[in-house]
């Protein structure tokens, strides 16, 4: 608990980021969270399923050509997308979705689908620049407060319930540039020492680095992928196994009580995992706990009758959050591994599981529910086959990941005495040739080998502004690039090693 109250001091405005993320959680699951939805059958599920898996690739494709490229730097794009899910809400939740013609309908309920997707790509773009630890802090933060948005859609009457959920993406917006403003205005995570600051964000559980090959960091990506479609493609089973119960219509009581209960037990182990298993090798591990919870959930589908429904929703709704967390942790599981921007991975996770989903909506379709069982069995035997060849990986790859300041053991100290001599060469250069305060951070940055675009983003700052700076800095050191700026640095090592 001291590690939270201390992040909660130190990061002005979690409050309002966790509000933010918790409402644009409701938003991507609204359609089975509302009494007042009209739940999409197969063949209108697999439409927006699909249609996000377009737009997924569309965006890695933006990002992997503009690394630098964050759509919530656009506040006139993200108030449109805004809009558009608030429309999108009025026209395809409560009585007036009745008077709409169906085709509309699923037109509607696939903008809302996709905006919502675009939304938690926003917080995922906005949180990324405060580090691992603390985006699995806010996760479980706001996995709460979904929990009580999703108790008080309980307790209104129907008629205004779909009022509030078109409120929703103005709400996630607000809070999401609040805290930008807030946070940015007093600091926020910012310190001096950015190279400490770095470390710490990039330090992640599950963050690999040590593979030697292409081949080897393409395959271990591989596996990471096909878990989440192996999962989503596997809960697709006990997902529809609810909507059928439901007979098309609203979430009943119970079962949005049931949802809020998944939704806080997620938050919940996600602060166990935090406070006991954060620096062990343990991204098997994570998934293993996926596909046990998993498991569960469909054995709990074949016993399933009406009024046991509840019992279903609780482990699939925890089951749901634990495989997003990895989502939004992707920037720093592959940071060390594939070059260019950290989000084109994240998106792509984010169409694969669509993809899962949709897949298993079609076969569906097409299939007995005889060979669709089977289907989901195979999947889910591929899935664990997959979670051991992860659990191999963490055995055999060197993780990428730094002790932080609270941190015991010789792993500290080793880790200390680093950062102590690399500040001391730094400190060195700056008062040697005059540096601001800076273009000292951005220096420490520099000699680490990071990029312009990677700068920009630590630093929350515009790609040109980076770049300024840089050549600020190759101006006072009569340096020409990056490698000979190294090159100064290693000589200045020299000298206060010798000293």
């Amino acid at each position: 608990m001291q590690e939270l109250k201390k992040l909660l001091s130190e990061t002005p405005g979690i409050i309002m980021a966790a509000l933010g993320l918790g409402a644009c959680l409701v938003l991507r699951e609204a359609n089975v969270l509302s009494a007042s939805a009209n739940i999409p059958a197969e063949q209108d599920a697999s439409v927006f399923f699909f249609s996000i898996v377009i737009m997924s690739i569309l965006m890695a494709l933006v990002y992997r050509k503009y690394p630098s490229f964050r759509l919530h730097r656009h506040p006139i794009v993200a108030a449109f997308i805004a809009a558009l899910l608030s429309l999108s809400a009025v026209l395809s939740f409560g009585s007036l979705a009745t008077k709409v013609d169906p085709a509309c309908v699923i037109f509607f309920n696939t903008v809302f689908q996709v905006g919502a997707t675009f939304l938690i790509l926003m917080w995922g773009e906005m949180l990324f620049p405060y580090g691992a630890k603390r985006i699995v802090y806010i996760f479980a933060i706001s996995c709460g407060i979904a929990a009580l948005l999703v108790v008080l859609l309980a307790l209104i009457k129907t008629d205004i319930e779909y009022g509030v959920i078109a409120m929703l993406p103005i709400l996630s917006l607000i809070c999401l540039y609040y805290f930008k403003e807030y946070n940015s205005s007093r600091n926020g995570f910012a310190t001096t020492d950015c190279v400490d600051t770095l470390r710490t964000r990039v330090a992640s559980p599950f963050s690999f680095s040590g593979f030697d090959t292409n081949k080897a960091k393409w395959l271990f990506t591989s596996f990471v992928m096909l878990t989440f479609f192996f999962y989503r493609f596997s809960v697709g089973k006990a997902s529809y196994t609810w909507i059928h119960v439901l007979g098309g219509s609203g979430a009943t009581l119970s079962s949005q009580i049931s949802n809020a209960l998944g939704m806080l037990i997620a938050g919940f182990l996600m602060i166990i995992f935090i406070r006991f298993f954060w620096h062990a090798h343990n991204l098997g591990t994570y998934e293993m706990l996926v596909f046990v919870i998993l498991a569960l959930t469909l054995y709990i589908t074949l016993i399933v009758h009406d009024r046991y429904v509840p019992i279903l929703i609780v482990p699939l709704n925890i089951g749901q959050k634990l495989i997003t967390l990895p989502i939004l942790l992707a920037p720093y599981i592959f940071s060390t591994m594939h070059k260019g921007s950290p989000f084109v991975i994240e998106v792509l996770l984010l169409g694969l599981c669509s993809f899962g989903t949709g897949c298993y909506s079609i076969a569906s379709l097409f299939f007995s529910e005889t060979i669709c069982s089977t289907l989901v069995g195979i999947s889910l035997s591929l899935f664990l086959v997959s979670v051991f060849v992860l659990i191999y990986y963490d055995q055999k790859a060197t993780y990428a990941t730094y002790a932080d300041a609270e941190d015991e053991g010789e792993e500290q100290i080793g880790g200390t005495r680093e950062r102590e001599h690399n500040r001391a060469v730094i400190n060195a250069i700056t008062s040697t040739f005059q540096l601001t305060h800076r273009e000292e951070d951005i220096l420490a940055l520099l000699v680490e080998r990071y990029t312009a675009a990677n700068i920009a983003e630590i630093l929350v700052v515009t790609m040109a502004t980076a770049k300024t700076h840089m050549r600020n800095i190759y101006a006072k050191l009569d340096v020409h690039s990056q490698k000979e700026l190294i090159g100064l640095y290693h000589e200045f090592e020299g000298m206060i090693d010798k000293q």
